[in-house]
């Protein structure tokens, strides 16, 4: 059994199909949305639980967009450097 590691903000606009900006705004929290529960590392990196997401869309109707198991199965992207444009 594969160990499972935490979502990351791509995971996540992934399975709501939003944008990074939607998922930094939600978790600030809005008036209409709780702040959406998130742990930040000693380097920054921020990280979600699953389960804690789903609470928290379905306390805040907020619809998911793909299954969670699929997405949470999915390895982000890596982005190399990227080229200089002259």
């Amino acid at each position: 059994m594969s160990k499972r590691v935490p979502l990351t903000t791509w995971h996540l606009q992934r399975l709501f199909d939003v944008s990074a900006m939607t998922i930094y705004n939600w978790r600030q929290g809005t008036v209409t949305k709780t702040p959406l529960p998130c742990e930040v590392d000693a380097s920054g990196h921020v990280h979600y639980r699953l389960a804690e997401v789903k609470v928290w869309a379905r306390k805040n109707a907020v619809p998911l967009a793909a299954d969670p198991g699929e997405v949470a199965e999915m390895a982000p992207r890596r982005r190399g450097p990227r080229r200089k444009v002259h």
